[in-house]
């Protein structure tokens, strides 16, 4: 059985908010022909939710499988925690990367038993009661694995990869295949997690997800990343604005001869770029030529719209 996740040391209380935790350069996977990863770099500082943003196949699983020494990089290079690549480094860093794979006839307990002694934890008890707690699964730590819904299982696995309370995580996927609630409560799990100081590093094609916990996001494509940005940055400030009306083609003329950008949604609405106009604005334009909206409000950007702007500006 195959666990990816590793043993790690407790939080140096000392350290400081912000300190790199890991340097990634001009990092580069090739299987024959294929080139999986192409010459990325990035940092991730103490304290961030960082997230790797990209469709299946852009190369996110076998960066992650690098950077935890599951598979060795054609060139480049990576460091954790400012002192370089170390096993004893290693050892600091929690990670889940597989679908959750335990013993299905074993309970939660049994199961974190045996990850706790092959990974030497000390005091193995009091750790699995306390992992047991933090992923909310105590009340059915004597219930067998097979009996797991997939939330279950995905919380299971993070709590075996926070055996030894490590300073980082790193999880692959962990909300892919979840229903509404599974994902909310991996959400909220996560977001426990690092308001404990958890340095979490995920990755993930749910973009919506990533939109509500990450600080720090890197999009990935075809191996590449095309860009890398606070989360703020990178969605930015700019909001569109949405119009229903039964005059649209009257409203057209004046937006055309105002040079302002927009699309067709339907027959009956359109959407305005709102960089140049706000909603306040174009509504006093419409209303100074006897056009009044049925309905007209503004909607912020959100990251799927600001990836989809990225990767298409990628295929230009």
């Amino acid at each position: 059985m195959f666990f990816s996740f590793y043993s790690v040391l407790h939080l140096n209380k000392t350290a400081i908010m912000g300190e790199s935790i890991l340097n990634v350069s001009n990092l580069t996977k090739n299987f024959n022909d294929l080139i999986a990863v192409n010459d990325i770099s990035f940092e991730v500082k103490r304290g961030e939710i960082y997230g790797i943003l990209g469709p299946n196949g852009s190369g996110k699983t076998t960066t992650l499988g690098i950077l935890l020494g599951i598979l060795n990089a054609s060139s480049g290079s990576f460091s954790w925690f400012e002192n370089g690549e170390s096993n004893a480094n290693r050892l600091r860093i929690g990670a889940m990367l597989e679908t959750p794979n335990f013993y299905p006839y074993m309970n939660a307990i049994d199961n974190l038993r045996i990850v706790a002694r092959i990974r030497k934890i000390a005091h193995e008890d009091e750790a699995i009661q306390r992992v047991l707690a933090i992923v909310d699964l105590t009340t059915r730590a004597k219930s067998k694995f097979k009996t797991y819904s997939l939330g279950m299982k995905q919380r299971l696995a993070i709590g075996a990869s926070l055996l030894s309370d490590p300073e980082v995580l790193v999880f692959d996927e962990p909300t892919n295949g979840l229903d509404p609630l599974g994902i909310a409560d991996i959400r909220a799990l996560i977001q426990n997690l690092a308001s404990q100081g958890k340095t979490i590093i995920l990755a993930s094609h749910i973009l919506d997800e990533m939109e509500k916990i990450c600080t720090k996001v890197s999009i990935m494509r075809f191996g590449q990343i095309l860009k890398t940005d606070t989360l703020d940055n990178i969605i930015g400030n700019r909001e569109s604005i949405h119009l229903r009306s039964n005059e649209m083609n009257q409203i057209k003329v004046i937006i055309n001869t105002k040079n302002l950008d927009f699309k067709e949604q339907s027959d009956s609405e359109i959407v305005v770029n709102g960089t140049l106009i706000s909603s306040a604005e174009l509504n006093k334009l419409l209303a100074n030529e006897g056009i009044f909206c049925d309905e007209i409000y503004t909607k912020k950007q959100s990251l799927e719209t600001a990836f989809l702007d990225i990767i298409n500006s990628s295929n230009k």
